[in-house]
């Protein structure tokens, strides 16, 4: 009887020390990644169309000595994935008036202690181009490798230079 206690306080115990990633309201399903490929010398971006905005999603990826980098991050509004970057790139989206959540995602079929979700609100505007950085950090030095995801606005300006000198991500659902 007493080992049966053990094994099933121990079993709990380590139970409770498990770590689940439960992603936010914001973003999609676990279970649904993209196939990324990337576009070099993209057309320029083009206006909102009548009556909606644009959200114009940029990952830039920053590496401290030897790591993976080429991330595909995927990006979602209100609950649905919407698309993914690969490495340094970026894509556009239309969007309809209002309050929408964003939510960004490291797609892996891996997962590394570390922040991987990033979510932002956004109150949009009918005509108005909005632009978020996916910021992926990669640090490693001797035996320790951190790695960090940020979902940030940047202002027009920046964004305009980053979308004018990235490649354009063109993703599809992977089945």
């Amino acid at each position: 009887m007493r080992v049966k206690l053990s094994v099933l306080l121990l079993g709990a115990s380590l139970a409770s020390a498990v770590q689940v990633w439960a992603l936010p309201d914001s973003c999609g399903k676990e279970d649904v990644n993209f196939k990324v490929t990337t576009q070099t010398n993209p057309p320029q971006l083009a206006s909102p169309e009548a009556g909606k905005a644009q959200i114009v999603f940029l990952e830039t990826e920053q590496a401290d000595g030897e790591v993976l980098t080429g991330v595909e991050a995927r990006l979602g509004i209100d609950g649905t994935w919407i698309g993914a970057t690969k490495g340094d790139s970026y894509f556009v989206v239309a969007v309809t008036p209002g309050q929408h959540h964003l939510c960004a995602n490291w797609q892996a079929d891996f997962a590394y202690e570390w922040q991987r979700t990033s979510v932002a609100p956004l109150n949009v505007e009918a005509g108005k181009v909005y632009y978020y950085r996916v910021n992926i950090r990669h640090i490693r030095t001797h035996e320790i490798e951190y790695h960090s995801l940020d979902l940030a606005p940047v202002n027009e300006d920046e964004g305009k230079y980053l979308a004018g000198s990235l490649p354009l991500a063109k993703s599809k659902p992977e089945k």
